[in-house]
């Protein structure tokens, strides 16, 4: 495109950033040198999968000193559009560095999986960590309450705007018989998030603790950042709100196949309000078709954990 990046190049080629990713990949090749000397037998090779230094150096030790054994990589997550390591590349393939098989949560995750190196061998597998999707939950939301979800980031900053944001927008409206649940990441304290927090802490602002999963079927709608959770709650059919981040890239975790019938992405607090009264003004025929959508994401982009599919996996069906 006409600009010069070698600089850049050169820049992050001398520095040691990810020096410890690459010598855990060169020990990782080495363990299946190591367990091959040991004439350990093996009936297949599984790893989780990110297609980072550490799974190239895995593959490629497993790939070459048990060449007739299956490799899976189980990509057991939402991949975000620019976490670009997780989408292979022919010259990956070529090299020997990758699994046999990939294996995605989702039907829905193949073809993209596939976009950079259509010959992989890609399949579907039990989505385990997102098993709750199908569990049949006799949770509702209270209906004295319209009840909006608030799920928080790892990142501090993206945290902070989201309930910023969110105040604000409560500002103009009042409470109105609305309660927010704050679901800080596990890795903020509730004195780092209120301490963080810019303005004078609203009584709407309930924290709660314990799994998003025990919260979602309990919520009208969910308002997050760039997470895996907003597709989770997409496909139980509940709203989502995601706040974007001007701050950095926005690691969208909701395949663009996905139209927004479910879901609004959001700058302002006025973005916010009108994505809250679309949503909660629905009729009751958008709520039933709502649901209807994410019934069918729930079946394009979470496989069910059973026996047969778990037997499938671990090639013993």
């Amino acid at each position: 495109m006409g600009e010069e990046i070698s600089s850049l190049v050169k820049e992050e080629l001398r520095s040691m950033r990810g020096y410890s990713s690459a010598v855990g990949g060169l020990l990782n090749y080495r363990f299946s040198k190591r367990i091959k000397e040991q004439k350990t037998k093996l009936h297949i090779v599984i790893n989780y999968f990110e297609n980072q230094a550490v799974d190239k150096g895995w593959n490629a030790g497993f790939n070459k000193f048990y060449p007739d054994i299956p490799t899976i990589g189980c990509r057991g997550y939402i991949p975000s559009l620019q976490y670009l390591c997780t989408f292979p590349s022919i010259i990956e393939y070529n090299s020997g560095i990758l699994p046999s098989t990939i294996s995605v949560i989702g039907k829905g995750f193949i073809d993209s999986t596939r976009e950079f190196a259509t010959i992989l061998n890609v399949e579907n597998s039990p989505a385990f960590r997102f098993q709750h999707v199908w569990n049949e939950s006799a949770a509702k939301p209270d209906s004295n309450y319209f009840t909006i979800l608030v799920a928080l980031s790892i990142m501090s900053e993206e945290s902070f705007n989201i309930l910023n944001l969110v105040n604000e927008y409560l500002k103009t409206i009042g409470s109105n018989n609305m309660r927010f649940w704050v679901k800080p990441h596990p890795a903020m304290s509730e004195k780092e998030l209120k301490d963080g927090f810019d303005n004078k802490w609203p009584e709407e602002f309930i924290i709660i603790q314990g799994l998003s999963s025990e919260y979602i079927p309990r919520s009208d709608i969910m308002i997050s950042g760039m997470s895996s959770i907003c597709l989770e709650t997409i496909a139980l059919g509940i709203p989502v709100i995601v706040v974007e981040n001007l701050e950095g890239l926005n690691y969208n975790t909701i395949p663009e196949e996905i139209p927004q019938d479910l879901w609004r992405l959001c700058r302002t607090s006025d973005d916010i309000k009108n994505a809250i009264e679309f949503y909660r003004n629905r009729s009751d025929g958008e709520f039933i078709r709502h649901k209807e959508i994410g019934l069918k994401i729930r079946k394009d982009y979470f496989e069910p954990v059973t026996k047969e599919s778990v037997l499938k996996l671990l090639m013993l069906g």
